[in-house]
């Protein structure tokens, strides 16, 4: 069982480890033992979840008179790697978001990823119409109470037909994440799936790689389909069983656990 779970082509070090604890098992259905798995899961974290917190900050703070909402959301794209995590481009996003300028949108379309330019131009001018549907407060809440209200509130078109095209799994709820990472006091506080954070394949793959050494259930297949009303049921089973795998062990948090999930599932490998 435990060959069964080990990746294939391992991109960085800690796909490597985890290949490495599949083939020493222990655990009690043979494959890792829990606590290795966590502890793999936390350190994987570390660096990635470093780099965002500075640089949403930074952008905060670098782009203090635009709707932090929108440098949330344009971060977001990025962490789905639909768009490359640059300053201009989230001038440029921000922008768009804010007025429709064709020509922010124009560049802003320059800095996508390898996914081509068509998935970030339509998931900004998805953003846009949301933003417009749903207001919300001026400035992040700073309560989990509040921002989980937030979060129902932009959701409420997304599951339902009014849904924009590419408005899926990621980007419905990356940009409460995005918040989170803005704020690490609050981040520390999601140890319950209070917050729904963002599933898409190199998290989905990493549960997937849980599942397999027998450490979660079988999560739920996304099953997103375009111009349907998302199924939020996909995106709450698996935030359940990031909480399922918090379990026993202190110090961390849900932001950690996906995190980890996401270098683990990575195909591309990742760079910060």
């Amino acid at each position: 069982m435990a060959r069964t779970a080990r990746i294939a082509e391992p991109k960085n070090a800690f796909q490597v480890r985890w290949n490495e604890l599949c083939d020493v098992g222990g655990g009690t259905s043979g494959g890792p033992r829990r606590p290795d798995v966590q502890e793999l899961l936390y350190e994987a974290s570390l660096e990635l979840n470093e780099y965002a917190k500075e640089e949403i900050q930074a952008q905060f703070e670098i782009f203090s008179d635009r709707n932090p909402w929108h440098i949330c959301f344009a971060f977001g794209l990025g962490w789905g790697h639909l768009a490359k995590i640059e300053r201009p481009f989230t001038d440029a996003a921000t922008q768009f978001l804010q007025d429709f300028d064709e020509e922010a949108l124009k560049l802003a379309r320059s800095y996508c990823w390898y996914r081509g330019p068509k998935p970030l131009e339509e998931s900004l001018k998805g953003a846009y119409t949301l933003f417009e549907k749903r207001r919300l407060p001026s400035e992040i809440p700073e309560a989990m109470d509040q921002l989980a209200k937030c979060q129902k509130r932009w959701l409420t078109p997304i599951l339902s037909r009014e849904r924009p095209r590419y408005i899926g799994a990621w980007n419905a709820t990356a940009m409460f994440m995005m918040a989170l990472f803005a704020n690490p006091k609050l981040a520390q506080e999601l140890t319950t799936p209070e917050i729904y954070l963002p599933i898409g394949q190199p998290v989905e793959r990493g549960l997937d790689l849980l599942h397999a050494a027998k450490i979660v259930p079988k999560p739920e297949p996304v099953g997103d389909t375009e111009g349907e009303a998302l199924d939020l049921l996909p995106i709450a089973q698996s935030n359940n069983l990031f909480a399922e795998v918090l379990k026993g062990r202190e110090g961390w948090n849900l932001l950690d656990v996906h995190t980890g999930l996401y270098v683990l599932g990575t195909p591309q490998g990742y760079s910060v």
